[in-house]
């Protein structure tokens, strides 16, 4: 039989572990040394993991997944250095996360100003058109310059 784990999946529900500790309580990560004597980690000693390591990742403040490492052939104690690299990456996947959202709501936003019938322009502080929208422009007559 061979362990494949993409067929494993958690359940993620109110009163399960990861949901528990990272969707209400907001853990930094949860490390289960020894899975069998842990009863909220019955599912994960059912699929032959000795000791459990999730790191939670949030992208702007929402539960969004997490990463989870397991030792499968002896139970083991998660060292500071292999809890702090996860949880490293863990803000990075987040940022990344957060940035992809915003530049979304920024296209949206974009799309929503281009496509407005009415005169939209961002003016500097000297008096300089920096932007104005296609009806601003067919309202005043004037020209995109050609970069």
């Amino acid at each position: 039989d061979v362990f494949r784990p993409e067929s494993i999946s958690m359940p993620f529900l109110p009163g399960t572990l990861t949901y528990d500790h990272f969707a209400v309580g907001r853990t930094p990560y949860l490390a289960c040394l020894d899975v069998a004597n842990t009863e909220e980690c019955a599912y994960p000693a059912a699929h032959g993991i000795k000791s459990l390591l999730d790191v939670p990742i949030y992208v702007e403040g929402v539960y969004w997944g997490s990463l989870s490492f397991n030792e499968c052939a002896a139970i083991r104690e998660w060292s500071p250095r292999e809890i702090h690299l996860p949880s490293d990456f863990s803000g990075l996947i987040s940022g990344a996360g957060s940035r992809h959202r915003m530049e979304e709501g920024l296209a949206r936003m974009s799309s929503i100003v281009e496509s407005s019938p009415q005169f939209v322009a961002y003016v500097t502080p000297d008096g300089d058109f920096e932007y104005i929208n296609d009806s601003g422009l067919n309202s005043s007559g004037g020209t995109r310059r050609k970069s």
